[in-house]
């Protein structure tokens, strides 16, 4: 549940306070929400919840310019038979994670007519109610206590306590969905608390992707306190067609135990898939990494000439132009070095 507040001076001047609901949003700290009810199955109910919060209004210190909005996040069962047809034709559903539909509803009393204003999921006023005949726009000073100076006015209070200060965010899942729902949330919180007591040391590469500005993407590299090798990254856009890259390389991993790397290649692809190697793992000594000999040559990274043809698998590819390591028929040429001239290494 997180608290929120919306400036008093663009509700007054819109008229439409989903502009600030949705795009002015401030956390001030936890919310006044404590609900415990059952299924939702009336607009009435609806207002009763709303009505709680705003007379939950700490009486303590004088009126803020800002209009605080109360968010409660635990989804609430709702029937919507009850509910008028203008209202409900308006509601849309935000589907979470799991494939449920969520449908998020704002509400706000209008200061100037009193009126109860309810918004959907895109911030969109579908409803209106009147107050009721007895509504009492000073029903919260009866929390006050008596003014020790008499000559007080006590109109001044009313300006303190004004029940419009208050607007409120809830979220309902439909009443035929909600045994489901929390059955879910129960084996997710059962499983992210197994998963958590069995957290231990990471012991090899552990990589994570997060989403970036503009479509990036973001990899964020993990390593053991002992790994101190160089390490590679490679992409491809398709798994089924086996065509890799090294998009970077020669990472270093001494004095830290994790790296970020945004790809901005990323944002011009439809998907792209990675992979993270040990730049200095060479199992068969040939001089080619493991991860280059899979996913960039293709020759065997425990075969020191994959092809046979008696060149081993470093000096082919080394070679200037390189040669196919994968294949029997393609000779490599000799390679020479002599000795340093002017502390230039010629290579023939």
């Amino acid at each position: 549940m997180v608290g929120s507040k919306i400036g008093r001076e663009v509700v007054m001047k819109t008229g439409k306070l989903f502009i600030v609901l949705f795009l002015g949003l401030t956390c001030v700290g936890a919310a006044k929400i404590a609900i415990d009810h059952g299924v939702v199955d009336s607009i009435d109910e609806l207002e009763v919840l709303f009505r709680e919060q705003q007379d939950l209004i700490h009486p303590g210190s004088p009126r803020a310019e800002d209009i605080s909005v109360y968010s409660h996040e635990t989804v609430i069962p709702i029937r919507w038979s009850n509910f008028p047809r203008k209202f409900t034709k308006y509601m849309y559903a935000m589907m979470d994670v799991h494939g449920f539909p969520i449908y998020r509803i704002s509400i706000y009393e209008d200061p100037g007519s009193r009126e109860t204003v309810f918004l959907n999921s895109y911030g969109t006023e579908v409803y209106r109610r009147v107050p009721e005949a007895n509504y009492n726009l000073n029903r919260l000073l009866k929390t006050i206590p008596p003014a020790s100076d008499a000559s007080t006015p006590r109109v001044l209070h009313q300006g303190f306590f004004d029940p419009a200060d208050v607007a409120a965010e809830f979220s309902f899942i439909p009443e035929t969905l909600y045994s489901d729902y929390l059955e879910l949330q129960e084996e997710t919180t059962a499983l992210e608390a197994v998963m958590t007591a069995l957290q231990h040391p990471v012991t090899n590469l552990h990589v994570t992707l997060r989403a970036a500005a503009n479509g990036a993407v973001e990899l964020e590299i993990e390593w053991p306190s002992f790994f101190t090798n160089d390490l590679d990254i490679f992409a491809t856009l398709d798994l089924a067609g086996h065509v890799w890259q090294v998009v970077t390389s020669n990472i270093p991993t001494h004095n830290t135990d994790h790296y970020r790397w945004t790809d901005w290649a990323a944002t011009n692809t439809p998907q792209r898939f990675y992979i993270v190697g040990n730049a200095n793992l060479d199992s068969d000594g040939d001089g080619v990494a493991d991860g280059l000999e899979t996913y960039i040559y293709g020759s065997d990274p425990d075969e020191q000439d994959s092809d046979s043809d008696g060149v081993d698998d470093g000096v082919e590819v080394g070679a200037s132009p390189p040669t196919d390591p994968l294949n029997g028929d393609t000779q490599a040429p000799v390679v020479s070095i002599t000795l340093p001239v002017n502390n230039i290494v010629v290579v023939p």
